[in-house]
């Protein structure tokens, strides 16, 4: 499979899914080689008024039900270089699915970080879910939500929890919807309205991909 996005948004630009001013580029690539192993890489690309920056990212899955392990390395290139040794175990059987990645810093300034999610399906289109990203010498940033799936449409709300950083405490609502081009390519709709719960201000977000 092959997937790739891309964004430019100019200094002007005030309309729905206003971000910050620049241009974003990223693609995914996953090869299945057998029932058990599978080969991934992945390449992202931004660049706005605080500098440049892209990372390169290979690895190696493999597969035993209900557990999936993988192997890999990331690049950070331009601005903080630095290189990571990544891992994954995932384990998903029944309702229930977990993950955890980490990326340990073999050379470069950048600290290790471990990111956790735990998925539990209560039906085939409602899910709890959980998300937790350590960096280590850094911050902690968590939240919890829920997603339900309407056909090729997918509605998600999310509470992201505050940290000792003074950030999170955000509150965010969340719709995609697929729709189909042709038999190989599709595109996907999505928009988001978060709320700062601390602060009282909102911002709307929109985008294709």
């Amino acid at each position: 499979t092959l997937s790739a996005r891309a964004k430019v948004e100019t200094e002007d630009y005030i309309g729905v899914g206003k971000g910050s001013a620049g241009t974003e580029i990223s693609s995914n690539a996953s090869l299945k080689l057998n029932n058990q192993f599978s080969v991934r890489a992945s390449g992202t690309y931004g660049s706005n008024k605080t500098g440049d920056r892209a990372t390169l990212e290979g690895g190696l899955d493999y597969s035993f039900s209900p557990f999936t392990v993988g192997l890999g390395l990331r690049q950070q290139l331009l601005e903080n270089t630095a290189t990571f040794l990544t891992g994954r175990v995932a384990y998903q059987a029944g309702n229930l699915g977990l993950d955890v990645n980490h990326a340990q810093t073999l050379s470069g300034g950048a600290n290790p970080q471990t990111r956790f999610s735990a998925r539990y399906a209560f039906t085939p289109q409602l899910s709890l879910t959980f998300t937790d990203t350590l960096t280590w010498g850094g911050k902690n940033q968590a939240a919890i939500g829920l997603e339900n799936k309407f056909g090729n449409t997918t509605f998600t709300v999310n509470y992201e929890l505050p940290n000792g950083s003074g950030e999170g405490n955000l509150a965010r609502f969340g719709a995609s919807t697929v729709l189909p081009l042709s038999d190989r390519l599709s595109a996907n709709l999505r928009g988001n309205y978060t709320t700062d719960l601390e602060k009282s201000t909102s911002t709307l977000e929109g985008g294709v991909d």
